[in-house]
């Protein structure tokens, strides 16, 4: 059951906002910071479009870039409530990352890591001259379902009440000249000749989950609640020549209801992690047909593939974010959004979240 989890601050980091509410203004009204660069400067092959942050240095180095987009979605999710803070005690991270690749190698989720930690002490010590009690802190690789496993793995957490509230987070850069140079080998860059590729980028974000209980001691105002949360694997892929037929994905979905059975609602919204490729697109298809009614608009999804481009392990939890702040400032028809994100080894992991409806004089 998972009625009592609350979420109770954000954070992100994008390619089109260094925090939740610019990224949140740049996605409703479609803008992007899509920009040109070649992987290697004296190849005469053509430039890369890619989605980077301008207010990174172009040369910074993939880890680094990873770390400053991670530690400030982390501070502006603290900074929301700074004086609730100092009644936490027992603290759990989870921290979606992308699997080891071209450009991204050694033990990059070990010093993410050790950061996140170094971060969280430095800042108690410094608002609340203390150590918080981080009973774990965990890295989990996982490419485009990285931030919605975090999400789950911190729900399990704080329904078997081991921590008083958890940091969720997740990060992801396609910006190295390896991981460039690995994409375009593997035909996954877009481009004139490829349409079904996509645009690489970069991201950040992070929630804190807390219990309902605790948030109300805490007198914490909640910006919405996860209501079900699912895995599945699907073994129907275009690598083994299997057609899928968006089984797996309808079912992951129809599980999160099951979490609470007195919340039968429809969908108001879809968030989910387009790739570019004709598979994924034609898999949601098959598993909107297979969910009949239980999506008001199945054809009304929202991505972040024309804005900020493949965000990877970002993805999840940047696309809750943004449903949390449409919510908020009163751009969603309706409470219900489901977040969808699935990798390229067949896991389809869904995430079912009730947010705020404000209304807004704009509807």
């Amino acid at each position: 059951m998972t009625e009592n989890i609350q979420i109770v601050s954000i954070g992100s980091a994008t390619p089109v906002g260094w925090n939740a509410g610019i990224t949140y203004g740049s996605f409703v009204t479609n803008i992007s910071r899509f920009t040109l660069v070649k992987p290697d400067p004296d190849s005469m092959a053509d430039p890369i479009k890619v989605s980077r942050a301008d207010y990174l240095h172009p040369d910074c180095p993939v880890l680094e870039r990873m770390e400053t987009l991670l530690y400030s979605a982390i501070r502006e999710c603290f900074d929301n409530i700074p004086e609730k803070l100092t009644h936490i005690n027992k603290l759990s991270v989870y921290i979606g990352l992308p699997s080891e690749r071209p450009g991204l190698e050694g033990e990059f989720d070990r010093k993410l890591q050790h950061g996140v930690e170094k971060l969280i002490i430095n800042y108690f010590y410094t608002f609340y001259t203390r150590e918080p009690d981080i009973i774990e802190c965990h890295c989990i690789p996982g490419d485009n379902i990285a931030g919605l496993v975090a999400i789950r793995k911190g729900v399990t957490s704080l329904l078997s009440e081991e921590s008083d509230i958890c940091l969720v987070a997740a990060v992801d850069s396609f910006i190295h000249k390896d991981t460039l140079k690995w994409l375009k080998q593997n035909d996954r860059i877009r481009h004139e000749t490829n349409k079904y590729g996509f645009v690489p980028g970069e991201a950040a974000a992070c929630m804190l989950l807390s219990s309902k209980e605790f948030s109300q001691t805490l007198k914490l105002e909640p910006l919405g609640e996860i209501k079900g949360i699912a895995q599945r694997l699907e073994t129907n892929l275009p690598e083994n020549g299997k057609p899928c037929l968006g089984d797996q994905m309808a079912d992951a979905v129809e599980q999160c209801f099951n979490f609470d059975p007195s919340f039968q609602q429809q969908v108001d919204h879809v968030y989910i992690d387009m790739d570019g490729t004709r598979a994924r697109s034609a898999e949601y298809g098959f598993a909107t047909r297979i969910l009949g009614s239980r999506i008001k608009d199945p054809s009304g999804f929202k991505t972040t593939i024309t804005t900020m481009g493949n965000i990877g392990a970002a993805y999840g939890l940047v696309l809750a974010n943004l449903s949390l702040k449409i919510g908020e400032k009163g751009y969603a028809s309706g409470p219900n959004s489901i977040i969808i994100t699935a990798n390229d080894t067949g896991e389809r992991v869904v995430c079912l979240i009730k947010t705020k409806n404000e209304k807004s004089r704009f509807r």
